[in-house]
């Protein structure tokens, strides 16, 4: 199934983008037209989200950079798939070729024996799990490429992931909350990009 965009091509106007017609000197004027982006498509209003989404929202307690060891995979049952061995390859070689930093932020669920977002304090993100919910293949295959090679220097800024972590999420909301992940890097086979200075 195609993925939905948030534009149509349609939607440009004929006097948006340039013709064969146009001389030389009217090309310059009337340059080829820019590819809509994220600062200028309208994105949708609140009415378009679904209930599950506002409720996720709610349990959102912020945004952390945590060491990837600290990382754990979820109890099967807020798992929303098994991890694929081949992919995880696949990112793996990906990084160790053409090494940048992780582009993801992954979702986390903080220590299911808290179910309040009003419990959670910053200080325990050292203490207690931390369980991942989306991007097993990527931290998977960071922590192999590490663990095979430990001397290269490249996997160093590695190291710290960015989350997001929830409170008190059911093992219904930690699949909506993978699966949401998922599908909007499943486009993104390859995870990583590299910094060019």
């Amino acid at each position: 199934m195609p993925l939905r965009t948030a534009f149509s091509l349609r939607a440009l106007k004929k006097s948006d983008y340039s013709t064969n017609q146009l001389t030389r000197g009217e090309k310059k004027r009337n340059p080829r037209p820019r590819m809509p982006t994220i600062e200028t498509v309208e994105g949708p209003d609140d009415a378009g989200v679904s209930d599950e989404i506002k409720f996720l929202e709610e349990k959102y307690v912020g945004q952390y950079e945590v060491d990837i060891k600290k990382l754990l995979l979820a109890p099967a049952e807020y798992r929303s798939r098994d991890v694929d061995q081949s992919w995880i390859q696949d990112i793996k070689h990906s990084i160790l070729t053409a090494p940048g930093g992780v582009v993801t932020i992954f979702p986390v669920l903080f220590d299911t024996s808290i179910d309040d977002p009003s419990q959670f304090k910053e200080d325990d993100i050292l203490q207690r799990p931390l369980y991942l919910l989306g991007g097993n293949h990527a931290i998977a295959a960071i922590r192999r490429a590490q663990e095979e090679e430990p001397e290269n220097d490249s996997l160093q800024r590695y190291k710290k992931i960015r989350i997001d972590i929830y409170v008190g999420l059911s093992p219904e909301e930690g699949q909506l909350l993978g699966n949401l992940h998922n599908d909007r890097t499943k486009t993104k086979r390859v995870l990583f990009q590299v910094r060019r200075c």
